[in-house]
């Protein structure tokens, strides 16, 4: 179906198939397909026989990702020669955010060997193996985005491939892939989910149907990462919540702690961690302009936070958990030697990952951001 591009502020994109809850990878027995390719992380701990039953399929190939962290288009290339030999008709990722993206460009360089990743054109494009996502983090939503994120080890920095083609078919919302993770990894990934939809809700693209799911999505965040017995955390919950975040993105683009945490990957910083750390500025510094301070305080409201302050002290409380003080301090110490680097700021001001700032991106606002951390 034809998908209008660039106007994701104007329209909802239309949504993949979602299987959700326990045991819903067997939604999958009747998936139309003969070999599926498995793609997953080195850590990721799952039962392959449950896979294995779960598709009704000729057969089943599970494939260790090629590449350590960000991907980069070199580290892709043995995970994509063990696609072409295999030939798979559907693909399959599970993992957290840099997982799927790597997929998503192992597909398309599978399918379109001689498609440039300089010049993207999609216009005469279409794929022939299905793609399913299953999520392994309750933050990323990269299984509801458009984008692929890559990163340039060249310019040291995180590029974008994006078009509606590369999202997911399918997504698998299986809580027990999240349930045995420990608290740390669990709330650090959530930052990210959390600042989709903070900073998408601000966003310089206004989307009404959007901010409903926004509102929805935070609410659900708030509600449970603020039990005090981890045991009791609704889990598919706040997958829910990752995936209308990953909505949000998508449509409204996120801000500035997105734009200056994607600089950070090339230092060795988690994604998630770097963007948690810099929400608080961030939401600080766009207060600065009297209407973006009242559409933070319009999505607290619905979501039944008290007030922004109230917010803040949650995103404070969750930062000190999931982000040890030598890391803060780490972090804060590469911005402040980098941020007299003309490359580093143009880096942020450029970021694509940005550009849904309410407030334009100047060297003075990343300098602002910066001396508060």
């Amino acid at each position: 179906m034809w998908q209008p591009q660039s106007f994701y502020g104007k329209y909802l994109l239309d949504q993949p198939v979602i299987f959700m809850g326990e045991n819903s990878i067997k939604g999958l027995y009747n998936f139309p397909g003969s070999r599926f390719a498995i793609i997953h992380g080195e850590n990721v701990k799952f039962d392959k026989e449950i896979f294995q039953k779960a598709f009704k399929a000729f057969d089943v190939k599970f494939i260790t990702k090629s590449w350590k962290n960000e991907p980069t288009l070199e580290d892709l290339k043995g995970t994509l020669c063990e696609l072409e030999a295999f030939l798979p008709d559907v693909i399959v990722s599970i993992g957290g955010g840099s997982v799927i993206d790597g997929c998503k460009i192992c597909r398309l360089f599978y399918e379109f060997p001689y498609f440039d990743i300089e010049k993207p054109n999609f216009n005469f494009l279409s794929f022939k193996t299905k793609f399913i996502a299953v999520p392994t983090t309750v933050g990323s939503g990269a299984e509801a985005s458009s984008a692929a994120v890559l990163f340039n080890a060249a310019l040291n920095k995180k590029e974008m491939v994006v078009h509606n083609l590369l999202r997911p078919d399918v997504v698998v919302l299986e809580p027990s892939f999240i349930e045995s993770s420990d608290k740390t990894f669990v709330f650090s990934s959530a930052l990210d989910g959390i600042a989709h939809i903070v900073e998408g809700y601000v966003s310089n693209m206004d989307n009404p149907l959007s901010d409903m799911l926004a509102e929805k999505g935070l609410q659900i965040f708030y509600e449970e990462l603020l039990k005090e017995d981890f045991c009791s955390i609704d889990f598919l919950r706040l997958q829910y919540a990752c995936y209308l975040g990953g909505i949000i993105q998508n449509h409204c683009i996120v801000g500035a702690a997105h734009a200056i945490a994607h600089q950070l990957t090339g230092f060795g910083f988690p994604h998630a961690k770097a963007v948690g750390l810099l929400l608080d500025s961030a939401i600080n510094e766009n207060s600065k302009d009297v209407k973006t301070k009242e559409r933070y305080e319009t999505l607290f409201r619905h979501c039944g936070i008290k007030s922004t302050k109230t917010f803040m002290i949650f995103l404070q409380k969750m930062t000190a958990f999931s982000i040890d003080e030598p890391l803060q301090k780490k972090i804060k110490k590469v911005l402040e030697e980098n941020i007299k680097n003309d490359s580093f700021i143009q880096n942020v001001i450029d970021d694509r990952g940005g550009k849904g700032n309410p407030v334009p991106i100047t060297k003075e606002y990343i300098e602002n951001i910066v001396k508060v951390l």
